[in-house]
């Protein structure tokens, strides 16, 4: 197959375009930092003649969005007009689409793991701009995949908790908590991540969407503890007053991924921060 990727020089996007061309899929990637694929051209999204770099293609990725999710809270009129409007200039491709949404357009209060239909509801505009382009994809035939926390080596995010406890494991030690720290967060290595979003390639999945999840709450002092026994040393940890709607639980059940492709993950959050630990900084 003939496949796009928009944002292939991103975090996801670098691991899933070596899955991709691993597998034998000529890749046309669109992004401003080089990768090594079929063909590239250079830019963003927003701003090429998208029908021409997709052209010939059997399947895009759509991995690019603009804007963070602080960015997303202090201009909402500004990202969502300019990732609403990308998304539709990718759907006017006319090429089958795979969308790369979020954990967040969960409302997060579940005591269990959420299903696809269960607790949609985005608490931050980041959220409710990723569900608008959901539904804009799904209803053209295409597929969203949530994707809940992601890490791995070479991350660039700074609102990312495991490169901070990475880093304070190295270095002075310091970490700040809020609230009580039971607060559960779903992690997924990025390499597991690109590995089931090739496995959607070559399945019939228009209209569906799929949490892209381990299926394990992970709490924020188990987290803290879990980088820290491996880095042999002991946090100080500094407690912060709660945050207000802060979402108590963010975990996705990853049934309907595993029984459409039998997907998995392979690489246990122990044993992908024990690598970053020894993964040069």
């Amino acid at each position: 197959m003939r496949i796009g990727v928009t944002g292939g020089g991103g975090f996801l996007g670098r691991s899933l375009v070596i899955e991709l061309t691993g597998a034998g899929h000529e890749v046309v990637v669109l992004d401003e930092r080089e990768v090594n694929c079929w063909r590239q051209v250079y830019g963003r999204a927003f701003d090429g003649d998208l029908k021409r770099v997709f052209a010939g293609c059997d399947l895009i990725f759509h991995l690019e969005w603009s804007g963070s999710f602080r960015q997303a809270k202090e201009d909402p009129v500004g990202t969502r007009q300019r990732n609403l409007t990308t998304v539709h200039r990718v759907l006017d491709c006319v090429v089958p689409v795979v969308f790369t949404s979020t954990s967040l357009v969960y409302g997060g209060n579940l005591a269990h793991p959420s299903g696809e239909e269960e607790d949609v509801a985005p608490r931050a505009p980041y959220g409710e701009q990723k569900l608008e382009a959901e539904r804009l994809v799904r209803e053209a035939g295409g597929c969203a995949v949530r994707v809940f926390n992601l890490y791995g080596p070479n991350s660039t995010d700074p609102a990312q908790i495991i490169p901070r406890l990475i880093t304070a494991a190295r270095g002075d030690g310091r970490v700040s908590l809020n609230g009580d720290g039971l607060q559960k967060r779903d992690f997924v290595h990025r390499i597991d991540a690109a590995k089931a979003l090739l496995e959607l390639a070559s399945r019939k999945v228009a209209g569906n969407v799929f949490n892209l999840s381990s299926g394990i709450g992970t709490t924020m002092i188990d987290l803290v503890n879990l980088v820290f026994a491996e880095a042999g040393r002991e946090p100080e940890i500094t407690w912060n007053p709660p945050v207000a709607g802060e979402a108590r639980m963010i975990c996705g059940d990853p049934t309907a991924l595993k029984q459409l492709t039998q997907w998995e993950p392979t690489i246990q959050l122990s044993e992908g921060i024990r690598t970053l630990l020894a993964h040069p900084s």
